[in-house]
């Protein structure tokens, strides 16, 4: 991958040339270390005054865009001045308070209970799952379950959820030892596009950072616009990113 020095040079220029950048971030895993357990919910002060200075650019606009529920991302983030997309873009807070919510609740709720009610009988009694209840989504987590056996309960799990997405409008999706299910439009390049669209910023340079697979739904959206993808973490096989840091440490120290 080309060196950070690059992506410094192009954000730096498109500053001094009196034109914007839009930042996208990410914050499990990007941003901030993973927490033990999505529950804990503990602000960091020396990210929040980082991400504050940024917001306080005249030609600097930020987004944050993360897989937990806007109620939590408000805590550890507690800025009025930038976007905020929760569950992965379906429920957004605007500069300010407006929040939009890009699907009815009531609409997917019930399917949701039946997939948290069939995953909660599934991992009873067993030992390194957590069931993630996001409102908007529900999610299992297996990251501390003995691997073979989550092999086989992530299977069960699987096949409990695909029945409620084949009755209506939810999707599916994985990653190590986890899934959730949610609303179609909880994938981070709908999000990011539906976002062009609505809150459009001339000709501004976007730049994303982010850590997973959910992440990477951003990147060809953020490409066609001209924009840059940075990976944050140690997996660099199989990304479509076009710069790379480590561990969050680094990319912090870059913002």
């Amino acid at each position: 991958m080309p060196a950070i020095a690059e992506l410094t040079f192009q954000v730096q220029h498109q500053l001094a040339s009196g034109h914007p950048v839009w930042f996208f971030l990410d914050y499990d895993g990007t941003l901030a270390d993973f927490a033990p357990t999505r529950e804990i919910v503990e602000p960091d002060q020396n990210l929040i005054q980082i991400l504050r200075q940024l917001s306080q650019q005249p030609r600097i606009r930020l987004t944050l865009i993360s897989g937990r529920m806007l109620s939590q991302i408000r805590i550890l983030v507690p800025l009025e001045d930038i976007y905020v997309a929760g569950t992965y873009g379906v429920e957004v807070q605007l500069p300010g308070s407006k929040i939009i919510e890009r699907v009815q609740l009531n609409a997917i709720r019930p399917a949701l209970e039946r997939v948290k009610l069939g995953w909660n009988i599934l991992v009873k009694d067993l030992k390194g799952y957590f069931i993630e209840d996001k409102n908007w989504a529900v999610a299992m987590h297996a990251r501390f379950a003995e691997p073979s056996e989550a092999d086989r309960v992530l299977y069960q799990a699987r096949a409990i959820a695909l029945r409620e997405v084949e009755r209506g409008d939810l999707h599916l999706s994985g990653g190590d030892r986890f899934l959730e299910i949610g609303s179609k439009l909880a994938d981070k390049g709908e999000t990011v596009a539906w976002m062009f669209e609505n809150f459009p910023l001339s000709e501004a340079l976007p730049v994303y950072l982010g850590d997973d697979d959910k992440d990477e739904q951003a990147y060809p959206v953020i490409h066609a616009r001209g924009g840059v993808s940075v990976l944050v973490g140690p997996r660099i096989e199989n990304t479509q990113a076009g710069f790379h840091f480590k561990k969050p440490s680094q990319g912090r120290n870059w913002l």
